[in-house]
C-alpha cells in the first residue's frame, strides 16, 4: 500500500552487500522454518524459507538424507538466502550448488501474488511469467552461450543459462522451470516463502587427509592430481589463517588435527566419501562403484594420499569426532581473519572469484603481485576442487589511498578471472561490491536481458533494488562500508585512528556519532550529533564503534 522497497532476508550471512539496503527489512529466519512433505522415495521434501540447513538436516537424519548445499554457515543460514545466493560450499564438485538441490520454488510476487515456480504448467501466473521469460532468453541465446562462464561454479547476474538448457531440451514455453532463476537473485525478483528440495543419501562411509605443504603455490600445484582420485571436497587454507587459529582460543586447539601442528605454510582438505549408489552429477557412476574399480577401501584410499605426499605431510581422519574438529578450523577460516590487528581488515570484494581449476595456479600468482602492487597483502583460501578462489586483501576503507587500491584490485581480479574462463563470482553472488562489474563482464546487451527479467516480476522495482540490474560506479562498493569522516563529530577518519570511546557504565556504554541525515526529496547531507546508550557493555571490544568494526558479516553470532 506504502510503495516501500522490500528486502526479505534469512540469516543475514551475505558477504557482499546483498542483504543492505534502503528498505523494509523482512526476517524470514524469525518464524517461517517449517519442514513438511518428507518423501524418501523420492528423495525430496519442502522447507520454508527461514530453516536453516542444519535445523533442516536435523529433521531428515532419521531419514537417512540430507540437504546437500555446505556453506561454511550453515547452523545460521537459511534456505531462503542458500536460494538467494544460490549457496554452494566445500562438496560441490559433487553436489553441485543450491540451484541443482531446487526442485520448484514458492515465491510472493511484490504486486502480493503467490506463485509456485516449478514447471508443472499448473499454476497461470507461472506460465504467464514462464512465457515472458522465454521470449527474452530466445533473443539472446547466442550471447548466453557465448559469454556466460563455463565454470561449475557462477554466480554472477541471472541464470539465464539454465533456462536456456531447458528450452533447448525442447521444454514448451509456458513450462520452464523458473525455479533456478531464483537461485542467485539476492530476492531481487521476488519473496522465497518455501521450497521443494532434492535430497541426497548420507554417505556410508567418510575420510579426510589433511596435507601440508611449503607455501599455497605447492598447494594449489598439487589439486590437479589429486581431483583424479575422485573425491568429494578439496579445500586450500594458507599460513596466514593458520598462524590466526594458534593465536584463538577456541580454534589453537584444533591445529593438533593437522600434519606437524599447522606449523606449514598451506594445508589441503582432501575429503571422500562413499555412499551407496549415489550418482555423481558428471555420470562417472557412484562413489562406491569408483572405489570397487579402484581396488581400494575408505583407508586404502587415505594411504594412497600418504604415498603421493610423505606420511609426515599427511594425517588422515575417518572418525566423526576428528573430522569434525579438522573441518571446524576450516569454517572459521573467515571469522578468524577479522582478528588481524591494526587498521587494515580483511575486505571480502574479491574473495570469491572462480576459474578452472587447472587455472587455479596462475590466476593466484597474477593477482598476488596485483595486490603486493598496491603495497598490501591477502590471504588465501579456497574451494579448490572446483576453482573458487577466496581472497582477502588486508585495507583501512577509513584511508582515501586503500579506497583507490579496492577498485583497482576488484577491476584486475574481475578481468583476470575473465582472461582465464571464469568469472568473478563463484559463490557469493552481486551484490553491492560486485554489480558495477557486471556490464563490463557481460555486456551491454546482456545487462539489458537482465532488466528485462527483473522486470517482468518486478516491473515496480521494489524487491531489493540497486543489486544485479542497477548497479552504482565502481567507487560505490566502498561508498557504505564504514563511517565517513561526516559522520565522526570532530574526528579524521582517515587517519586511520578510531574515535574516542567514552568510558564503559555498568549496563552499557554511551556513544556520540553524527550519522548523516536526509530529509525526503533531498540530496544536501546534514549532520547532527546522536547519543546511543547500549544495553551491553562493549569495553572489552575496545568500545561500540571497535566491536562493529569485528563484525565479518557471516551471522556467526547468531548462535
Amino acid at each position: 500500500e506504502l510503495g516501500l522497497p522490500i528486502l526479505p532476508r534469512g540469516g543475514g550471512t551475505s558477504l557482499v552487500g546483498q542483504c543492505v539496503n534502503e528498505a523494509v527489512v523482512v526476517d524470514l529466519s524469525a518464524h517461517c522454518r517449517g519442514v513438511s512433505a518428507i518423501d524418501p522415495e523420492r528423495r525430496t521434501c519442502r522447507a520454508e524459507a527461514g530453516a536453516t540447513i542444519a535445523e533442516l538436516n536435523k529433521v531428515l537424519k532419521p531419514t537417512g538424507l540430507f540437504f546437500a548445499p555446505d556453506p561454511a554457515t550453515a547452523t545460521h543460514a537459511t534456505i531462503g538466502g542458500c536460494i538467494g545466493n544460490n549457496a554452494a560450499g566445500a562438496r560441490s564438485i559433487k553436489y553441485g550448488r543450491t540451484s541443482e538441490s531446487v526442485l520448484g520454488v514458492d515465491v510472493c510476487l511484490a504486486d502480493g501474488r503467490r506463485v509456485r515456480l516449478d514447471g508443472s504448467g499448473s499454476d497461470p501466473v507461472a506460465a504467464d511469467l514462464s512465457r515472458r521469460v522465454a521470449g527474452v532468453v530466445r533473443g539472446c541465446a547466442g550471447l548466453i552461450r557465448e559469454r556466460f562462464p563455463k565454470t561449475k561454479r557462477r554466480n554472477a547476474g541471472y541464470q539465464l543459462d539454465m533456462i536456456l538448457d531447458q528450452i533447448e531440451a525442447g521444454t514448451d514455453d509456458d513450462r520452464l522451470n523458473l525455479a533456478p532463476l531464483m537461485c542467485g537473485s539476492e530476492g531481487t525478483l521476488a519473496v522465497t516463502l518455501s521450497a521443494e528440495l532434492k535430497l541426497h543419501p548420507i554417505p556410508d562411509a567418510t575420510g579426510l587427509a589433511v596435507v601440508a605443504f611449503g607455501s599455497v603455490d605447492e598447494a594449489i600445484d598439487a589439486v590437479g592430481p589429486l581431483l583424479e582420485t575422485c573425491p568429494s571436497a578439496v579445500e586450500l587454507i594458507d599460513s596466514m589463517l593458520l598462524d590466526l587459529a594458534r593465536e584463538n582460543i577456541e580454534q589453537r586447539r584444533h591445529l593438533e588435527m593437522l600434519p606437524g601442528g599447522g606449523s606449514v605454510g598451506a594445508v589441503l582438505y582432501v575429503e571422500y566419501q562413499a555412499a551407496s549408489g549415489e550418482p555423481l552429477p558428471d555420470g562417472r557412476g557412484s562413489f562406491s562403484q569408483q572405489i570397487s574399480q579402484h581396488g581400494e577401501s575408505m583407508r586404502d584410499r587415505l594411504e594412497a594420499i600418504r604415498g603421493m605426499f610423505g606420511a609426515d605431510a599427511v594425517a588422515c581422519h575417518t572418525d566423526p569426532a576428528s573430522m569434525e574438529r579438522a573441518w571446524a578450523l576450516r569454517k572459521a577460516g573467515e571469522p578468524l581473519l577479522h582478528g588481524i590487528p591494526g587498521p587494515r581488515k580483511p575486505v571480502g570484494f574479491i574473495e570469491d572469484a572462480a576459474v578452472p581449476p587447472e587455472r587455479l595456479g596462475e590466476y593466484v600468482r597474477r593477482l598476488r603481485a596485483v595486490i603486493e602492487g598496491e603495497g598490501t597483502r591477502a590471504s588465501f583460501f579456497a574451494h579448490a576442487s572446483v576453482g573458487v578462489l577466496h581472497v582477502r586483501p588486508l585495507l583501512d576503507l577509513r584511508a582515501e589511498p586503500d579506497r583507490g587500491a579496492m577498485e583497482r584490485i576488484a577491476v584486475a581480479s574481475a578481468d583476470l578471472a575473465k582472461e582465464l574462463g571464469g568469472v568473478m563470482s563463484g559463490e557469493h553472488g552481486d551484490g553491492r561490491a560486485r554489480g558495477p562489474l557486471l556490464e563490463r563482464f557481460y555486456g551491454p546487451e546482456l545487462m539489458a536481458a537482465f532488466r528485462e527479467i527483473k522486470a517482468i516480476f518486478d516491473p515496480e522495482n521494489r524487491l531489493n533494488p540497486g543489486n544485479i540490474v542497477e548497479p552504482g560506479p565502481i567507487e560505490s562498493i566502498h561508498a557504505h562500508t564504514r563511517l565517513t569522516a561526516e559522520q565522526v563529530s570532530g574526528h579524521d577518519v582517515d587517519s586511520g585512528s578510531l574515535p574516542h570511546e567514552p568510558r564503559a557504565q555498568a549496563r552499557g556504554a554511551t556513544v556520540e556519532c553524527a550519522p548523516r541525515a536526509r530529509a525526503r526529496g533531498s540530496s544536501e547531507k546534514t549532520t547532527r550529533p546522536v547519543e546511543v546508550e547500549t544495553f551491553f557493555d562493549f569495553g572489552d571490544q575496545g568500545g561500540l564503534v571497535q566491536a562493529a568494526a569485528l563484525c565479518n558479516g557471516a551471522g556467526v553470532c547468531r548462535k
